[in-house]
């Protein structure tokens, strides 16, 4: 880790870096990635490699991975597929890690590349970029979705469904509070009647 915040001086120990996310030791693997992680734009050529250890055996080498393809530079693009794979992860931790990192490499300016990744042909990767789409406007990515949960693969169905359903849910926390004053006052007034009656 001391390694990986050298900055640009650590440029030469790429290699080294490299050689170490295939090292048999899944202690000296999450190590090498979280110092590409620190590196940051520095370790774009190194990319290739650290994206490859998403797919590692070890949860702790995919959770540092995932974390380090977030801070990439000029590889960031190409970080999405593989992120978006590994949204589907079985390990939680490293699911988090991937939505974290997504969400920093994949602005609006990669939101096409995220719904076209709804086509490919693994089911996982589909999954996973309808769960990617939480991050963007509704407006934005509600098409996209409401044609996912025709999806073939259930897992894409269920996912594409519950990202619709909390768009939804954050669009009208947003207008209840956003409303004047008396709208609340009536909408809980409302709610409060609804519930003697029904109750």
């Amino acid at each position: 880790t001391a390694l990986g915040k050298m900055g640009p001086k650590s440029r030469r120990a790429l290699r080294a870096l490299e050689r170490a996310l295939k090292d048999r030791n899944a202690d000296v693997r999450t190590a090498a990635a979280v110092a590409l992680g620190n590196l940051g734009p520095f370790a774009d050529p190194a990319a290739e490699s650290l994206l490859k250890s998403l797919q590692d055996d070890d949860s702790y080498v995919r959770m540092a991975a995932a974390l380090a393809a977030g801070r990439l530079g000029l590889n960031a693009e190409k970080a999405v597929g593989g992120l978006a794979r590994s949204l589907s992860d079985p390990d939680p931790y490293v699911r988090m890690s991937a939505a974290n990192s997504l969400f920093q490499v994949a602005p609006d300016g990669l939101l096409p590349k995220v719904i076209g990744l709804l086509k490919d042909p693994d089911p996982l990767v589909r999954a996973g970029a309808a769960g990617a789409l939480l991050h963007f406007p509704r407006q934005n990515v509600v098409p996209a979705l409401e044609k996912a949960v025709h999806d073939p693969d259930e897992r894409v169905r269920m996912r594409a469904e519950h990202v619709l359903a909390a768009l939804q849910a954050l669009t009208l926390k947003r207008e209840s509070i956003q409303c004047a004053p008396w709208v609340r006052k009536f909408m809980r007034c409302c709610s409060h009647l609804m519930h003697s009656i029904f109750i």
